[in-house]
C-alpha cells in the first residue's frame, strides 16, 4: 500500500542502464509521493498547486525528472500531471513570460513574486492550463495531459539540449477528487531526479550570459542532455515501431 517494495536501490541503476545510456549520478534523488482526494477536499481550483519547474527550490542541477505511476486513477478523479506549455510555437508569447520568470529565478507560479509585470507574467503561464486534454482540442490546445497507469513511466527533460532551463517545462498537478460513489482517491508515485554534481562559479548565472562559457553549467549539461535525448528518441522510436506504430502519428508528443 506504501509503495514500499519499490525503493530497490538498483532502482535508479536500471532506469539509468536502460534509458539513459548508464549515465548515473550520486546526485540522482529519488522520491516517493502519496496524495489523495483529501488534500484537496477544500478547494475548487483545477490545478491546486499552480505551476512550477523541476528547478525549483534552487535544485539548477537537475535536468531530467522520470515520473513512475503507481497505481491507476481514472480519469474524472482527475491527478493527472500537466505542461501546458509542451506544444507552444516559437513566436507564442507565453515562451517570453516563461523565460522572464525563468530569469528571475521564478520557478513557481504560486511562489511570492513582489512584482506586477512578474505576477502577471506567472498568471499568464497559469491561462494555458488546460480544461480538456490536447487530443480532443489538436488544433488549439498547447498542452500534454498525463493520466496515472500503473507502470506508465513519464520522462520530461527541464533543460534543453543547449543546457538551457526548457520554458516548455512548467507543469502542474491536476485536482484529485474523490469517486462517483465518494471514495477517496489516492495517487502514488515514485520520481527519479537526475542532478549532476557542478560547482562552477557560473551555476547561478543568466544562461544567455555564460552560453560560450565552458566553465558555466549549462556548458557542463549540454552534452549530457543532447545525448540524453537522442538515446531516449532511439528508444522511443524502437517501442513504436514494436508497437506497429507510425512513426509519423500525429498525437505524439512533440519532443
Amino acid at each position: 500500500n506504501d509503495a514500499s517494495g519499490c525503493f530497490d536501490l538498483m532502482y535508479p541503476e536500471n532506469v539509468s542502464d536502460n534509458l539513459f545510456d548508464g549515465q548515473e549520478s550520486e546526485m540522482d534523488g529519488l522520491l516517493f509521493n502519496l496524495a489523495s482526494s483529501r488534500d484537496h477536499a477544500d478547494t475548487k481550483e483545477a490545478y491546486p498547486d499552480g505551476l512550477h519547474m523541476d528547478t525549483n527550490n534552487q535544485c539548477l542541477n537537475r535536468h531530467v525528472t522520470c515520473i513512475l505511476y503507481l497505481n491507476d486513477i481514472p480519469e474524472e478523479c482527475g491527478g493527472a500531471t500537466v505542461f501546458p506549455l509542451a506544444r507552444t510555437l516559437p513566436n507564442d508569447t507565453v515562451l517570453g513570460a516563461s523565460r522572464r520568470l525563468l530569469e528571475e529565478k521564478i520557478s513557481h507560479t504560486r511562489q511570492n513574486i513582489n512584482q506586477q509585470e512578474i505576477e502577471s507574467n506567472a498568471r499568464l503561464l497559469e491561462s494555458r492550463l488546460p480544461k480538456t486534454d490536447y487530443l480532443d482540442n489538436p488544433q488549439t490546445s498547447t498542452a500534454i495531459r498525463i493520466q496515472p497507469q500503473a507502470g506508465r513511466l513519464l520522462i520530461f527533460f527541464s533543460r534543453d539540449s543547449n543546457g538551457q532551463q526548457d520554458p516548455r517545462a512548467w507543469h502542474a498537478g491536476e485536482r484529485i477528487l474523490a469517486n462517483e460513489n465518494g471514495q477517496v482517491t489516492e495517487k502514488r508515485i515514485l520520481t527519479l531526479f537526475k542532478e549532476v554534481d557542478y560547482n562552477g562559479d557560473d551555476s547561478n548565472k543568466s544562461s544567455s550570459k555564460n552560453k560560450d562559457d565552458s566553465s558555466s553549467l549549462e556548458a557542463y549539461l549540454a552534452p549530457m542532455v543532447d545525448q540524453q535525448r537522442s538515446w531516449l528518441k532511439a528508444k522511443a522510436r524502437l517501442q513504436r515501431a514494436l508497437l506497429g506504430r507510425d512513426s509519423d502519428d500525429s498525437r505524439t508528443p512533440r519532443e
